[in-house]
């Protein structure tokens, strides 16, 4: 049976650490998680503040409205590529 000791495991684990920071696609993939999690706080907090003001039936609208854009927008897209 294997048995490591904690001091080789710390050992380890700053190796790991030490690669994760000198590789680009890890930083940049820690960057653009990042980036989404605070575009979602935003988004949230922005929702929130709307619907509170709007009040049920306004912010029913207003998320019609916002779901009937994106759903349209990428065939808009599509047709002027066409034409």
């Amino acid at each position: 049976m294997l048995q490591i000791t904690a001091s080789v495991m710390m050992d380890r684990i700053k190796t790991w650490i030490g690669g994760f920071r000198s590789s680009t696609l890890a930083r940049n993939s820690a960057w653009m998680f990042m980036g989404y999690g605070v575009r979602i706080l935003v988004q949230a907090v922005y929702f929130i503040l709307i619907a509170r003001a709007l009040g049920p039936h306004e912010y029913g609208a207003f998320v019609g409205a916002t779901a009937l854009i994106a759903i349209v927008a990428p065939s808009e897209a599509w047709a002027r590529a066409i034409f």
